[in-house]
């Protein structure tokens, strides 16, 4: 089996954490990463002392686990849990659900659940102005501060500013800041990151005016439109939690996202790793 460092090509789909602009922010944070890719596959290994993929490995072709078994891979977040088994690995946490929808489609009203595309419906006739523009590296955005304000509120986690900016710094054009406005308040924000043929919805806020206007729904319709016209076919609308989000899980789904389970976290029962020689990309 020969190995190289090759991403995945920018026309496959693939989720945020095995793309080359995932690849590009580690680096500059100062983070070990490397693509392993093969014949059938990659993924993208993080770290040097516990070997992590998230998200991955990606297969162009049936699951084999031999393949596997040859990876440098201690721990897999996997996005299926097909053949880890019999890879050696064995499950240490259960999988969480995301919501992917497809944005693709000719028309995508026609997919909305009713009464989300009667609230769009109504939330455009609120006369809102949606602009956006790209994420600026390090600068402090009002989106930042709100995020991090309702995660300590809230007790949750967000994805630290940090990798933010330094998606916004490696890769310029990845990163989009979409906002809402009536009149010149601004009363949401929404922010997406496109990797290849993918986009992925990053963090939100909303104002009090902003939720009772529908200014979310106003941004996410036409966020998919704009980046279905750049050849985006899938938006990854991140963890549905119905335990403790389960308002926010069902605004999620009824756009017409599909709930997909991932594979849970997979922790290799042997500590020795195999060595493996990899060629330097063709790419």
């Amino acid at each position: 089996m020969v190995f190289t460092t090759d991403p995945p090509p920018d026309d496959k789909l693939v989720p945020l954490q095995q793309h080359a602009v995932y690849l590009r922010a580690l680096h500059a944070l100062g983070r070990e990463a490397r693509f392993v890719s093969w014949e059938t596959g990659s993924a993208l290994v993080i770290g040097g002392q516990m070997p992590t993929t998230v998200r991955g490995p990606v297969w162009t072709a049936p699951f084999d686990h031999n393949i596997l078994r040859a990876l440098p891979l201690r721990l897999i977040e996997a996005e299926d849990a097909a053949g880890l088994r019999a890879a050696g690995y064995r499950q240490v946490f259960t999988p969480a659900t995301v919501g992917l929808w497809d944005i693709s489609a000719p028309n995508l009203l026609a997919q909305m659940h009713g009464k989300w595309r009667n609230a769009l419906r109504r939330a455009q006739d609120n006369a809102l102005r949606i602009s956006h523009q790209p994420m600026v590296a390090h600068e402090a955005h009002p989106l930042l501060t709100h995020a991090a304000d309702m995660a300590r509120a809230r007790r949750y986690k967000v994805v630290t500013p940090a990798l933010l900016h330094a998606i916004a710094q490696t890769s310029p054009k990845a990163t989009r800041i979409f906002t809402a406005y009536r009149k010149r308040d601004a009363l949401a924000h929404m922010l997406f990151i496109q990797h290849g043929v993918g986009v992925t919805y990053q963090l939100g806020w909303t104002s009090e005016e902003g939720r009772k206007l529908g200014a979310h729904r106003v941004i996410l319709h036409d966020a998919a439109r704009y980046y279905a016209t750049r050849e985006c076919c899938q938006m990854d609308l991140g963890t549905l939690d119905t335990d403790h989000a389960a308002e926010l899980a069902r605004f999620k789904l009824g756009t017409g996202a599909r709930a997909h389970t991932l594979g849970g976290s997979w922790l290799r029962i042997s500590p020795r790793l195999p060595r493996v020689e990899v060629g330097r990309g063709t790419r």
